[in-house]
């Protein structure tokens, strides 16, 4: 058998590492089952095009901006924690990292980030 001591703090910084990783994996989650990344593409003055990306809603397919589904997270996961300002931080992050596949591919995000 193996023993294990863990500290306090070294205690709550697993238990909070754990949390984390099922909160961006809800988010995660619920990204795949409602939306799909795509583009939009505008014509630039200056001649060629602008990649901008938006959402598409599964259900209707209707167009989304970012921002918009940022609202939805917001409203969605606001139990997550006291402090807006990390909180908000992490789902913008997780939402940039849902739409470029990092976390997918990783299943780590690429900006290290606590609440």
């Amino acid at each position: 058998m193996i023993k294990i001591i863990l500290h306090e703090n070294s205690f709550r910084k697993l238990i909070k590492e754990h949390y984390m990783n099922d909160i961006i994996d809800e988010i995660i989650n619920y990204l795949n089952i409602n939306f799909i990344r795509s583009v939009e593409i505008k014509n630039n003055i200056r001649g060629g095009d602008i990649n901008k990306p938006i959402f598409l809603r599964k259900k209707d397919n209707k167009p989304i901006v970012p921002k918009e589904v940022f609202y939805f997270l917001q409203d969605k996961y606001k139990y997550i924690s006291n402090e807006k300002i990390k909180r908000d931080e992490l789902l913008k992050q997780v939402m940039k990292d849902w739409y470029n596949k990092f976390y997918e591919k990783n299943k780590t995000l690429s900006k290290n980030l606590s609440l």
